[in-house]
């Protein structure tokens, strides 16, 4: 459920899932502002982040995620970053007009791009779209090279980007439903898409 600040700190839940780590804290801090006469337990607030990687990592300590199993690594934005740069300048190194590109703001473009793509699952590269390939523009056509070329350079080097990494984390949730919180609230997101959800 989502809700107000001022509604969570008054409600008791497991576990508040924030979209922002200031909002965590300020629900902390007016629950205890509520609650200074009386005080109880502080809430469990964290961003949906954090509160992924602890919950992984109390599987994989319990033997529920065997260690071998356990995914690759999780690029930081900076890497992730430079490894779309790599792949970018790679694509254009023959091309005659390559020093007027800006890889860098081309990188940035696909890394939002993928993110998006992967958060709503949209997958432009399944066969049931092929039809639509001749349709689609230039810019995109590009960015689905790139794209490919990226995902090809995670597997080589046993990465992934922010957005596969959380995926790959609600998959062992739901294949390792223990030590779920009973009560979960959502605040602070302007939407909830997918991954959220």
């Amino acid at each position: 459920m989502l809700f107000e600040t001022e509604q969570l700190s008054q409600k008791s839940y497991d576990l508040i899932i924030c979209a922002t780590p200031r909002l965590a804290l300020s629900i902390q801090r007016q629950h205890a502002k509520n609650n200074q006469n009386n005080p109880s337990h502080t809430p469990n607030t964290q961003t949906l982040n954090n509160w992924l990687d602890a919950h992984i990592a109390k599987l994989i300590l319990l033997g529920e995620i065997p260690v071998a199993n356990a995914e690759a690594t999780c690029l930081t934005s900076y890497q992730e970053r430079l490894l779309w740069q790599q792949v970018i300048t790679s694509h254009l190194k023959d091309n005659p007009f390559e020093d007027l590109f800006d890889s860098s703001g081309l990188a940035d473009a696909a890394m939002e791009a993928n993110n998006y793509a992967q958060i709503w699952q949209l997958n432009p590269h399944d066969s049931r779209h092929d039809s639509h390939h001749d349709s689609y523009t230039e810019e995109t056509r590009q960015f689905l090279i790139w794209q490919k070329a990226f995902q090809k350079a995670c597997v080589e080097k046993n990465v992934l980007e922010k957005v596969r990494f959380v995926a790959w984390q609600i998959r062992q949730i739901a294949l390792h439903p223990i030590l779920l919180p009973k009560k979960i609230a959502i605040a602070g997101y302007d939407r909830i898409d997918p991954q959220i959800q």
